[in-house]
């Protein structure tokens, strides 16, 4: 089952299954968009004009917000929705806000200021920070981290374009519309196992219109009988692939000069996503072991385990938040000074 909130992705077919645009049909508890119940959606409009109605009251005791107050509609197949700038909430029980570049985080300007070095970071909620205070989130620790180790000089900003819900290919093509623009030193993927699953709901493969859950979809297409149910599936997996995504993102940073690391949320899937993330192989790609590094710590500090998640929720925990930012500083010190050192000699 997925572990983040979810989520994800597939719209109406434009005259065949084989032209599907990606439409995230999101199932959560906290993306309440109808009456408060799973949502479904008739089309891919009708979800962004959900994403419009902002929530009435607070939804829980501590007066959080559900998921669909922190986002908007984006006009892209390939982006769907993105964070709303200049929000400041309180969601999954802890502040958050998002600047007025649409990311978690401080303030950033898109132009690169001088003597600073740019890590932008792509991922779902667990590079987002869910539940997790701003100063605690792996992405500010690891900016921290890097800060000390430079003395401020550069100075390190991690942008933190971590947005719940999202899958690869979002997070790529995210990137490609927006991201490059802030001319990142250094790009950081952090993929989480979910990114290989089925999406809840699918196109139906009954009707001309509308969705079915992926269960009775898994079932027309188990049997391998239904051959317009197994030609949806092989469109989906085609489209939302993360190799492919993955591909595009190394090609783009190639043509930028950018560095690109790849990290595999550590659980007891992270040796399977490995080994299916084979565009993760690319020699030009530096991949970060963190299941490898995390038992590390996790041994010699005598970490309980149950520690490492959210109270009732998989999610990591702010203790989880600050093994993963060491793990990363620890592989991203010496590539950095590596960066900065060729940009030395060029200049």
């Amino acid at each position: 089952m997925k572990a983040k909130l979810i989520l994800a992705l597939f719209g109406i077919a434009l005259g065949t299954l084989l032209i599907l645009p990606l439409l995230p049909l999101l199932r959560d508890a906290a993306f309440r968009l109808k009456n408060g119940a799973g949502s479904q959606f008739e089309s891919l409009d009708d979800l962004r004009a959900q994403m419009l109605s902002r929530d009435s009251r607070d939804l829980t005791s501590d007066r959080s917000v559900s998921l669909r107050s922190i986002i908007s509609p984006h006009p892209s197949d390939q982006i769907i929705y993105e964070l709303t700038p200049n929000n400041k909430v309180k969601f999954q029980g802890v502040p958050v806000e998002i600047n007025s570049c649409g990311m978690r985080g401080p303030e950033r300007s898109i132009k690169k200021a001088a003597n600073t070095f740019r890590i932008a970071l792509l991922g779902d909620s667990f590079a987002f920070g869910w539940g997790v205070e701003q100063p605690k989130i792996f992405a500010q620790v690891l900016e921290d981290l890097l800060n000390q180790f430079t003395e401020g000089s550069p100075r390190i900003e991690i942008l933190n374009f971590g947005t719940p819900g999202y899958s690869t290919f979002q997070e790529v093509g995210l990137f490609e519309e927006k991201i490059a623009d802030f001319d990142p030193d250094s790009v950081l993927l952090y993929v989480v196992d979910n990114d290989f699953a089925l999406p809840f709901y699918v196109p139906s493969v009954n009707s001309s219109s509308g969705l079915m859950d992926s269960l009775s979809f898994s079932k027309l297409t188990g049997s391998g009988k239904n051959e317009k149910a197994n030609e949806a599936k092989r469109a989906l997996e085609k489209m939302s692939d993360p190799n492919r995504a993955l591909s595009r993102l190394r090609k783009v940073t190639r043509e930028m000069g950018s560095k690109l690391f790849v990290a595999i949320n550590p659980n007891q899937r992270s040796g399977y996503v490995r080994s299916h993330l084979w565009a993760s192989k690319d020699p030009e790609i530096e991949y970060i072991p963190m299941r490898r590094e995390i038992h590390k710590l996790i041994k010699s500090r005598n970490i309980d385990p149950h520690d490492l998640p959210l109270p009732n929720d998989p999610h990591p925990s702010a203790l989880k938040h600050r093994l993963l930012a060491e793990i990363l500083a620890k592989y991203m010190m010496a590539s950095t000074v590596e960066i900065l050192a060729q940009d030395s000699a060029n200049h």
